[in-house]
């Protein structure tokens, strides 16, 4: 921050409830917090997401992945690998992309709803942020909020023009969501392949079911514009009523 009278970003503030401003920016954020109300509110809201993050995401997604690397019956070891890395993996909410009205929707999904991942690498779990490289191997889990949607689906297309389905996985059509969930931690993880190049993942948000096949027509539509239409996309041309999407790069570990 260059003043105390700069309001905090929400990178900033979840940088500031893991510790990991400098002095001087730490100083401005809390003497500034100390009399900005939307500031207080913008903190109140990361260390919410924070504490969810921590006792709802975390528990559910560590034991399928213990499951996966054959280590369900020592189970220890993956509370100390993480335990350093889990304060800073809540900055995976910092960089939800939020939602964008597609051209076909007729109406508004209320609500947030937005896209996020994270990843295991060895024994490092971190955030996916958008842009991000990430290495052949790696095992990427994605979290969604679907604000008041009855359907999600997510899907993805890399450089080499693979389309898949991630959610239902391989799925004929979209998953519903009963209950309305406010988070979905989506089962299973995907194994990064050694595909090189740009990976763009939608999460397309419905009031009804939305056919794979269509999506997968659109994403195809989308790689043969070529990889830097991928890299710039930001809605893909199917009729949803909301959608969020993260890039990732693959390259050599």
């Amino acid at each position: 921050m260059s003043s105390t009278t700069e309001h905090l970003t929400r990178v900033m503030a979840d940088t500031f409830l893991i510790g990991r401003l400098d002095a001087r920016e730490h100083a401005a954020a809390a003497s500034h917090t100390a009399t900005c109300e939307r500031c207080r509110r913008l903190v109140a809201r990361a260390r919410g997401d924070n504490a969810y993050f921590l006792t709802r995401v975390a528990p559910r997604t560590l034991p399928g992945i213990q499951r996966r690397l054959g280590v369900s019956r020592r189970p220890r070891w993956w509370a100390l690998a993480v335990a350093p890395a889990l304060a800073a993996a809540i900055v995976l909410l910092l960089f939800l992309p939020r939602t964008r009205r597609p051209p076909h929707a007729e109406w508004r999904i209320k609500g947030d709803t937005s896209l996020s991942a994270w990843a295991l690498r060895g024994k490092r779990v971190f955030p996916v942020t958008d842009g991000m490289p990430l290495a052949q191997g790696d095992r990427v889990r994605f979290v969604i909020e679907p604000g008041d949607a009855r359907y999600a689906l997510i899907a993805s297309v890399d450089g080499a023009g693979t389309s898949t389905i991630y959610y239902p996985y391989l799925g004929r059509e979209s998953a519903l969501l009963e209950g309305r969930p406010p988070r979905v931690e989506v089962p299973d993880s995907i194994i990064l392949d050694g595909t090189q190049g740009p990976e763009r993942v939608f999460a397309l948000f419905t009031r009804v079911p939305l056919s794979s096949e269509s999506v997968i027509r659109a994403l195809q539509a989308l790689h043969v514009r070529g990889r830097a239409a991928v890299r710039r996309a930001q809605v893909l041309d199917v009729p949803t009523d909301g959608q969020a999407t993260l890039l990732f790069e693959k390259t050599t570990p």
